[in-house]
């Protein structure tokens, strides 16, 4: 099936699934994310990079969809995880990766939205040994 093929059954297939969905009101689908699905099917899959522009709509549900570091939870960002939630959740700035590791199995590190993610920076002593990420990437 050749691209324009594709975006005129995906947009009419879009339409029939919207008005049986929500009746013969329901918005006309952008032909736009049909254009975009074609494309994106159509990437060749060698690495990360690749990975996340073949998942244009859903993301892989990885940190690969994180693609920088910012100072504050930030939209498709990691971030550090902020000191009063260090201070509250570990009693400490320098958790250990068994802190960590438990503090994540049992949802203590949480409260943030779709899309961000956070590291936390684990300690054996005064060493910095491992880095954590947690978040909530993917539809």
């Amino acid at each position: 099936m050749a691209e324009e093929e594709y975006v005129a059954w995906h947009t009419a297939w879009s339409r029939a699934s919207w008005v049986e969905a929500f009746g013969e009101d329901a918005d006309e689908p952008d032909y736009l994310e049909s254009r975009i699905a074609w494309r994106a099917a159509q990437i060749e899959v060698t690495g990360p990079d690749t990975l996340l522009e073949s998942q244009p709509f859903s993301g892989t549900h990885s940190v690969i969809d994180m693609t920088g570091i910012a100072e504050i939870p930030t939209e498709g960002m990691v971030a550090p995880v902020p000191a009063d939630m260090l201070d509250e959740v570990f009693g400490t700035r320098r958790p250990t990766a068994t802190d960590v590791e438990q503090a994540v199995r049992t949802h203590r590190l949480s409260g943030w939205e779709r899309w961000e993610g956070l590291y936390v920076v684990a300690y054996d002593g005064d060493t910095p040994n491992t880095i954590f990420f947690t978040g909530v990437s993917g539809d």
